[in-house]
């Protein structure tokens, strides 16, 4: 039986880096095991908030697995070299209370952090969510990772600390115009546009 092929795209990040941007497969089992294993001690620390050094079989199956609708899953790979681990994944998760929310989560390699492909990655997210009647993209961020907090508040998340952690809260906007009349929320409507070009050349989407 023929592999199902996700949908792709090649894009350029703002430092010149081309990537190829597509739908995770249950073929990305491998690339997410050495993808984790090469993150560095502070990365998984920051992501998983703790020392994770693995995936196990049942949560690889799952993290490989979205349907797309209520899970969506997209990474990055290096379109040089197809078969290397991949450049970063991100993905939502619809949640129950309330079912027009999702639950977010982004990795990004360290050797292409700081280069935009975080905020690739969430773009696709924010522009999949819509579509989907998610009105808002949920996460939790340690205090320590304040640099990232500081990037989406710029363009319109709500930040609530309880405890140790922060509560992120991005609105999920129809009307791009609601963004945040700011030079990061202009650059971050400019960024929706070019990825809803490329999203909407393929059906289904």
């Amino acid at each position: 039986m023929t592999a199902p092929q996700p949908y792709a795209f090649p894009f350029t990040l703002p430092e010149g880096d081309n990537v190829l941007l597509r739908q995770v497969l249950p073929t990305d089992k491998e690339r997410l095991r050495e993808g984790l294993r090469q993150l560095s001690p502070r990365s998984r620390y920051l992501r998983f908030f703790s020392s994770v050094d693995h995936l196990t079989e049942s949560q690889l199956d799952y993290l490989t697995n979205p349907d797309q609708i209520d899970h969506v899953a997209w990474g990055a790979i290096n379109p040089a070299i197809p078969d290397l681990r991949g450049l970063g994944i991100a993905r939502f998760i619809r949640q129950d209370d309330p079912p027009d929310s999702a639950e977010i989560a982004i990795t990004i390699a360290d050797d292409y952090q700081h280069r935009g492909l975080g905020k690739v990655l969430l773009g696709i997210l924010y522009l999949l969510a819509g579509l989907r009647g998610i009105r808002s993209l949920r996460g939790i961020l340690l205090p320590e990772n304040r640099a990232v907090a500081h990037r989406l508040q710029d363009i319109g998340a709500r930040l609530t600390r309880e405890g140790n952690l922060f509560q992120l809260a991005l609105p999920v906007h129809q009307d791009l115009s609601h963004l945040p009349a700011t030079q990061s929320g202009e650059m971050f409507r400019i960024l929706l546009h070019n990825l809803n070009t490329q999203l909407g050349l393929g059906a289904g989407i």
